[in-house]
């Protein structure tokens, strides 16, 4: 499948349970570019995840004119405190961004996120 839209924007890369309680979104903004040659009509964005740490994002269909970017912000992910609390390890998940067209997928791409155990940091790189 060739992407007709590409995928940018800010993802935090490792998420744990004191973040989702203290509200520390895992995408602070989308950004969706239509690569095409044409207007697409109703274009909806999907994020789902793997383990299921959290609920399936659907934004609002939206309209993408060639090569114009469109921020879908905010992105409202509900994470599952039973699940990142339960972690006693460190696990990879991944997270999986798609733009729909009706029920179609025109693009689609996958990112590697990491699941911290309730007690583990992320560094100071990320939250001092």
């Amino acid at each position: 499948m060739e992407n007709k839209i590409t995928f940018s924007g800010n993802m935090t890369a490792q998420i744990n349970f004191a973040m989702q309680q203290n509200y520390v979104p895992v995408f602070r903004n989308i950004v969706m570019t239509n690569n095409s040659e044409e207007e697409l009509k109703s274009v909806k964005l999907r994020i789902s995840f793997e383990p299921e740490f959290a609920k399936v994002f659907e934004s609002a269909p939206v309209d993408l004119r060639p090569a114009q970017p469109v921020e879908i912000s905010p992105i409202n992910i509900i994470m599952l405190s039973e699940y990142l609390f339960s972690l006693t390890e460190k696990i990879v998940g991944s997270v999986t961004i798609q733009a729909l067209q009706g029920e179609d997928i025109i693009a689609e791409e996958t990112k590697n996120i990491e699941l911290l155990a309730y007690d583990q940091w992320s560094g100071i790189n990320f939250m001092p």
